[in-house]
């Protein structure tokens, strides 16, 4: 999220394919948002590149109380898990205000209930899933 940072800023324009696995989920949604923009000016300008990933997921999309958030988001441990059409809708509303076309494929992976593999702290006690997506530019 650094736009100062000159490791990013060398690549910029640069990359055919970025996977984002098991990040986009840490953030806001408004930071969301900018980190997808972030994403896509790291892409080359030209049809084609893709960017890939998965993230935790939820079929109603919203604010959720999720596993071991509070450190690893400014929400105060809320995160914004996505459904399959929510997610596409914000990389069309972010690929629209950056100027570009993307068709992005989404998948959600139904998990239910589960008590996080004995990690303490990563008990869900509603259902929710993976979303996977590829977003490739058209």
């Amino acid at each position: 999220m650094d736009t100062n940072d000159q490791g990013l800023k060398a690549l910029a324009g640069k990359l055919d394919v970025i996977n984002a696995t098991h990040v986009i989920h840490v953030f806001t949604l408004e930071d969301q948002r900018e980190f997808i923009k972030h994403l896509m000016a790291l892409l080359k300008r030209e049809k084609g590149v893709m960017c890939t990933g998965r993230m935790a997921g939820h079929l109603l999309p919203g604010y959720k109380k999720g596993a071991n958030v509070k450190a690893t988001t400014k929400s105060g441990g809320d995160i914004w898990e996505h459904n399959e059409e929510s997610f596409k809708k914000l990389w069309k509303s972010v690929g629209d205000e950056m100027g570009t076309k993307w068709d992005v494929k989404a998948w959600f992976w139904r998990f239910g209930l589960h008590s996080g593999l004995g990690r303490e702290g990563w008990f869900r006690e509603e259902e929710h899933g993976i979303v996977t997506f590829i977003a490739t530019r058209l």
